[in-house]
């Protein structure tokens, strides 16, 4: 069914995990909340992606942008899905993420007319051992107080006014990190916010603590596909795209004197 005023903009962004897409796909289709439509910005996939979500281009409110090289430079990115957005709102998807069958109609229904940003909980959920582990995300009202350095806002549990991201650029494009804490404290600083005390998403990690040699075997090539979570003595998490290697640089380097 096409709907040509969507009220609500999905932005997904994936590459070279097509099992991934297709669950993301399936829990977006799966939503109560059906006034959207589904942009799928393919960052330079090597592999041939279309096949896995071929039954969901009937639909008629779903585009697929294929790339021919891999951004990553993230901001950016999203921001080309943007200028493609036709909804008064928008919401962010990752490849290998889900949400909740409720997730659109209860951001939708809480950002209303009033509020531009509305954000919610996240359930972080251990590729091993399937079950959740703990994590940062929303637990206070973020915005209440000065401008952050940390980021307890994960991209898929929002949702944002078009007008406000109009208004403020977008994304910054020159960040290969923290993208989007960039976007949210500017956010902050323009608009009406809320914070929900609702699961929105199901994000996939891999737990150091989880990843022994007996059971590194059973992951295979699959480990360097997830973010890697490592939790410090003081219990924030931090969150790095790529292999154990460069997230062991990562924690290394913060630990010099």
């Amino acid at each position: 069914m096409f709907i040509e005023r969507p009220d609500i903009s999905i932005i997904l962004l994936t590459h070279n995990r097509p099992a991934g897409l297709k669950k993301a796909v399936d829990s977006i289709y799966a939503q109560t909340f059906r006034k959207f439509e589904l942009i799928i910005l393919d960052n330079g996939n090597s592999l041939d992606y279309p096949d896995v979500i071929e039954d969901y281009f009937t639909k008629g409110n779903l585009r697929y942008i294929r790339f021919e090289e891999n951004e990553t430079y993230i901001g950016k990115r999203l921001n080309q899905g943007l200028s493609l957005a036709n909804g008064k709102f928008i919401t962010f998807l990752m490849d290998d993420d889900t949400w909740e069958k409720n997730s659109l109609r209860t951001l939708h229904k809480e950002i209303g007319d009033n509020l531009d940003f509305v954000y919610g909980r996240v359930k972080s959920i251990d590729i091993l051992t399937k079950k959740q582990v703990p994590n940062t995300y929303a637990h206070t009202d973020w915005f209440k107080g000065t401008e952050k350095r940390l980021n307890p806002i994960h991209i898929t549990s929002v949702i944002i006014r078009k007008d406000l991201l109009n208004r403020i650029g977008g994304f910054s494009e020159s960040m290969k990190r923290s993208y989007d804490l960039n976007l949210w404290n500017r956010i902050f600083k323009e608009s009406k916010c809320k914070r929900i005390d609702a699961i929105i998403s199901n994000i996939s990690v891999n737990n150091m603590s989880s990843v022994t040699g007996s059971n590194r075997a059973e992951l295979g090539t699959s480990l360097s596909e997830y973010p890697l979570v490592g939790y410090w003595t003081d219990r924030k998490s931090i969150s790095f795209l790529g292999d154990e290697r460069k997230f062991i640089e990562q924690i290394n380097s913060r630990n010099q004197p």
